[in-house]
């Protein structure tokens, strides 16, 4: 997550989990690195509150819909 920040490329941090969350706003703000320079990729629905709140601090969210084609079985 630090090299793809540092990278100045705009990058999708892919996590539900609080701590990498955390970890990533910190790291941001402690190198200066705006809130429009990456976006948080979450899956549509999973820690919705996670995601509202993200939002609210204004904070960039990317929602995945995982979706399949018909016919196509996952074993």
């Amino acid at each position: 997550m630090k090299l793809l920040l540092s990278s100045g490329t705009y990058h999708g941090i892919a996590t539900h989990d609080p701590r990498m969350i955390e970890a990533t706003i910190d790291y941001a703000q402690k190198e200066s690195i705006g809130k429009d320079a990456f976006e948080f990729q979450m899956l549509y629905g999973v820690r919705r509150d996670l995601q509202e709140q993200l939002a609210r601090d204004g904070y960039k969210m990317r929602f995945m819909f995982p979706m399949a084609s018909t016919g196509t079985h996952i074993s």
